[in-house]
C-alpha cells in the first residue's frame, strides 16, 4: 500500500513495505522450515531471582508525539525498553519507528497489527503477518527485529516454531500489564513497585485497554499511600492536547521508572532479565502422597487432621532459645511482649531470644526498600532491613518467622511462596549457616468476615509447610495448636475478637509458647 505522512509540512510517499511477489516465497519458506521441525522460539518470562531487576516494554501505538515523547523519556532515563510495533504502526508511521530506534531503543514484532488469540490463526495467517511486521521495521527503521510479542495469544509450540521460521529468537510474555488508565499519582507507581515481583516484565500497553485477565492489581493501596506524589520530571501540561486520550501514558511511564528507582530496581534488558534467573532448587522432590497433603482442594474445613511440619518432642529448656530471633507482624509483637513481661520477674523466660516485630510488617513489604512509610522493624532504635538486623545481632543460630496476615490480599500464593524465598535467601546471604524455622500463620475468629478468612489463612499456610517440606527448612505448625475443628480461631483466645478477631490473648501466647517448646527442630 501507499501510504502518506506529514513531516516537517511535507508530503511524502513510502515506498511498499511487503511486495506481493517476494511475501508469497517467503511465507512458503517459513512454512516448509515449520514442516521440517524448526526448534521453536524461546520464550521470555518472569524469573527468579533475588536481585532487584526487571524489564519494561511497551507495546502498540498511541499518537506520533506520544511514542517520540516515550522514546525520548527511555532515552534519558537511560533504560533499554523495547517497543514493539506492528506492520500497521511501522508502515503508517516509518519515521516514528525510525526515531524510536534512533533513541536507542530495542524494537519487537507485534504482528500484523497486534492481533490477538494468534494461537487460533492458521500457520499462513501467523507467518505472513511476523514477515509483514519484519519488513516493515527493517524497511522503515533499519533494524531487524529478534523478540516479538502475540498480544493477548497463547504461545503455542507451533507460533513459537513459526517465530522461529520468520528469525524471530524469542517471545515475549509479561508479568505485570499497565496502560495509560494505570496510574493518576506517583503513589499509584510506588506501591505498584512496591508489590512488583524481582524478575518482572512489566509492559505498557498504548493506544488500547487492557483485557480483564490483565489487569491484576495495579496500584492498589498497601496499608497507606505515601503522602507526597512526585511529579514526573519530563512531563509538560500542555505537552499534549486536552483531546489525546492516551497522554497519561507518559505519565505513567515516568511516574513507573521513577517508583522503580526509588526501590533500587535496575531496568535491564530482556536478555540481561533471563541471564539473572537464579537455579534455586528444592532440595527433594514430594511424592503425589505428600503433594495431596498440600493441596487445599483435599479439604473440607481449613484444618488438617494432625499438625504438619515439626513432630511432637520433650519440652526444651529456656536455653534453648538461646540465640533465636522471632521475626513477625503485630501478632508476633503480642508474643515479644508477653516473654518482656514474664522476664520482669523471670530474667531467663525464653532464653536470650530477641524479636524484629512491627504492626504491618509482611514477607513483601520486608522486601521493600526502607522509606518514612515502609513496615521495617527497629534494632536498637534504628530501622533496619529484617535481614540487616539479624545480621546486626551478631550471634542469631536460628530465625522463626511469622509473615503472612498482611500479605494475602495482595499477592497469590506462588507469589507469597517466591517472596519468602527471596527473603530467606537475603537473611542466610548476610548470616550464613542461621537455621530457618517458618510458623504457621495463625488463624482469625469464625465471625471474622474480611480478609484474609481463615479458608485463605489455611491455603497460605499449606504452601508454606509445602516450602519448608521442598527446601528442608523446618514449619512449626503453631495455627494447629490454636484451630478448633472447624479452623477458626476460639474466641476465648482473641484479644480482640469484636474487632479484628486475628489476635491472640494471654492464653493463646501461652499455647503458643508450649508449642514451640514441644516441637523443637
Amino acid at each position: 500500500m501507499l501510504v502518506a505522512f506529514f513531516c516537517c509540512g511535507c508530503t511524502q510517499k513510502v515506498t511498499p513495505v511487503a511486495r506481493v511477489d517476494a511475501e508469497d516465497d517467503h511465507v512458503e519458506e517459513i512454512i516448509s522450515k515449520v514442516n521440517a521441525g524448526v526448534e521453536p522460539a524461546n520464550l521470555y518470562e518472569q524469573v527468579y531471582t533475588t536481585k532487584r531487576v526487571v524489564s519494561v516494554i511497551l507495546e502498540g501505538f498511541t499518537s506520533e508525539e506520544n511514542m517520540r515523547a516515550l522514546a525520548d523519556a527511555a532515552a534519558e532515563h537511560d533504560v533499554p525498553v523495547v517497543f514493539f510495533l506492528s506492520y500497521v504502526d511501522a508502515s503508517d508511521y516509518p519515521a516514528t519507528a525510525k526515531y524510536i530506534a534512533d533513541q536507542g531503543c530495542e524494537l519487537g514484532n507485534y504482528g500484523l497489527d497486534g492481533e490477538k488469540a494468534m494461537q487460533n490463526d492458521s500457520a499462513e495467517q501467523t507467518a505472513r503477518a511476523f514477515y509483514q511486521a519484519q519488513s516493515a521495521i527493517q524497511l522503515a527503521a533499519e533494524r531487524t527485529p529478534s523478540v516479538f510479542r502475540c498480544n493477548g495469544s497463547e504461545y503455542t509450540d507451533e507460533l513459537l516454531q513459526i517465530a522461529a521460521a520468520s528469525g524471530l529468537q524469542a517471545g515475549v510474555q509479561p508479568t505485570s500489564y499497565l496502560n495509560h488508565r494505570s496510574f493518576s499519582s506517583y503513589g499509584n507507581a510506588l506501591n505498584y513497585v512496591r508489590k512488583l515481583q524481582r524478575g518482572s516484565i512489566i509492559s505498557i500497553k498504548l493506544g488500547q485497554e487492557l483485557d480483564s485477565d490483565e489487569y491484576g492489581d495495579v496500584g492498589s493501596e498497601l496499608d497507606e499511600e505515601p503522602a507526597i506524589d512526585k511529579e514526573p520530571t519530563l512531563t509538560d501540561e500542555n505537552l499534549f492536547s486536552d483531546d489525546d486520550t492516551y497522554s497519561n501514558t507518559l505519565n505513567v511511564f515516568l511516574w513507573l521508572l521513577e517508583a522503580l528507582e526509588e526501590e533500587q530496581y535496575d531496568v535491564v534488558s530482556l536478555k540481561s532479565l533471563m541471564r539473572s534467573k537464579q537455579q534455586d532448587t528444592a532440595v527433594r522432590s514430594l511424592s503425589e502422597e505428600e503433594l495431596a497433603v498440600y493441596d487445599g482442594d483435599n479439604y473440607t474445613l481449613p484444618v488438617t487432621d494432625e499438625p504438619l511440619g515439626a513432630d511432637s518432642t520433650d519440652a526444651v529448656s529456656d536455653s534453648y532459645f538461646d540465640g533465636a530471633v522471632f521475626v513477625g507482624d503485630s501478632v508476633s509483637l503480642r508474643l515479644q511482649t508477653y516473654v518482656e513481661a514474664q522476664r520482669e520477674t523471670e530474667p531467663d523466660f525464653f532464653g536470650t531470644a530477641r524479636f524484629l516485630t512491627s504492626q504491618g510488617l509482611g514477607v513483601g513489604n520486608a522486601l521493600w526498600q526502607i522509606s518514612d512509610d515502609s513496615r521495617h522493624p527497629e534494632y536498637e532504635g534504628t530501622v533496619m532491613t529484617v535481614e540487616d538486623a539479624i545480621a546486626a545481632m551478631g550471634d542469631v543460630t536460628r530465625v522463626y518467622i511469622m509473615l503472612g496476615m498482611n500479605d494475602i490480599q495482595y499477592y497469590g500464593t506462588e507469589e507469597f511462596i517466591d517472596n519468602y524465598r527471596t527473603l530467606i535467601y537475603l537473611i542466610r546471604s548476610k548470616t550464613p549457616g542461621v537455621e530457618i524455622c517458618i510458623q504457621s500463620i495463625t488463624p482469625g475468629t469464625a465471625g471474622r468476615t474480611s480478609v484474609p478468612t481463615n479458608e485463605d489463612i489455611f491455603l497460605y499456610d499449606l504452601a508454606l509447610a509445602k516450602l519448608c517440606a521442598e527446601y528442608g527448612y523446618t514449619y512449626i505448625d503453631v495455627a494447629s495448636a490454636l484451630r478448633d475443628d472447624t479452623g477458626a480461631l476460639p474466641e476465648t483466645l482473641c484479644s480482640d475478637s469484636s474487632n479484628l478477631g486475628l489476635h491472640l490473648n494471654d492464653s493463646a501466647v501461652e499455647i503458643w509458647i508450649h508449642y514451640l517448646r514441644t516441637h523443637a527442630s
